[in-house]
């Protein structure tokens, strides 16, 4: 039997309270309840429109995957991506323990690689240049394609991979065949130094945004129509970070534009320079 809107409504209004009250979900910058497509309650806290979404860039990077494969772009996924990540970056993968990798083992991080000490993540980024190669140079464990290991890096060599694939880098195609069909608009994908998107993070969108992302994800694909909505506010940021009441104004990426400050350089698709102080992809 179908929850009552109203019962919904209040449900999350208890949620707003503690997010609001709660010391321990300080950081958070907005909630949002959808329900068969229609959105329930939204509430806006502190911080920018735009939020690195950590992790989740990984699931909209191999949504971008399931692009290529549309346009017909994707090579099969038993293939080894050595072309393609040579292509794209220069890196040679025939030199490294990365050599023969296969776009399957990427997407399904079975490519047996270590992934802690110098190839852990939070160390690739600190590099001032060769993410990619640091990657590719990360020993191998085990025998590729057989054992799960949570793999940031993977994620990394994949976007590489694509790119090759694509002849364009993964923001450029997400923006023009995923984020602008869905009316998302302003989002920020972040590159490396050597102008390969972040595979494992560094991708900035709104509440909205990852809406209208779920809602395409459950609906295996499909695009519906009006797909990035904007909801009722129960809480929108005031100019000084506080909160304000409730407002039924709708919620859209068009304040706090530029990131915190990462080492960015230029226009928003620019390298990503390395500094201390960033958080990385979980």
């Amino acid at each position: 039997m179908p929850i009552p809107p109203a019962a919904v409504r209040a449900a999350c209004g208890q949620v707003d309270a503690v997010i609001r009250s709660d010391p321990r979900y300080a950081h958070t910058s907005a909630f949002r309840v959808e329900v068969d497509g229609e959105v329930a309650y939204a509430a806006r806290y502190g911080g920018p429109a735009l939020a690195d979404v950590f992790s989740v860039t990984k699931t909209v990077l191999a949504t971008v995957a399931g692009v290529a494969a549309r346009l017909g772009r994707l090579p099969p996924l038993d293939d080894p991506v050595d072309a393609y990540v040579w292509d794209a970056c220069g890196v040679d993968l025939a030199a490294t323990p990365s050599a023969g990798v296969t776009w399957r083992q990427l997407l399904t991080m079975t490519r047996g690689a270590e992934v802690e000490g110098p190839y852990e993540i939070d160390e690739v980024t600190a590099l001032p240049s060769g993410w990619v190669r640091r990657v590719a140079e990360a020993p191998r464990r085990e025998e590729p394609g057989r054992t799960f290991r949570y793999d940031n890096g993977a994620a990394h060599l994949l976007s590489a991979a694509l790119t090759g694939a694509l002849g364009e880098g993964v923001d450029a195609v997400a923006e023009r065949e995923l984020f602008r069909p869905l009316g998302i608009e302003g989002a920020d994908w972040l590159r490396d130094p050597d102008g390969i998107a972040c595979g494992a993070g560094f991708l900035r969108l709104g509440a909205e945004h990852l809406a209208a992302l779920g809602r395409l994800w459950l609906d295996g694909g499909r695009l519906r129509p009006d797909s990035c909505r904007s909801g009722p506010d129960s809480g929108p940021l005031r100019p000084d970070g506080g909160r304000s009441g409730p407002d039924n104004g709708p919620l859209r990426p068009d304040g706090g534009r530029s990131a915190p400050d990462r080492g960015r350089s230029g226009p928003d698709n620019d390298p990503l320079t390395p500094d201390g102080g960033r958080s990385a992809p979980d």
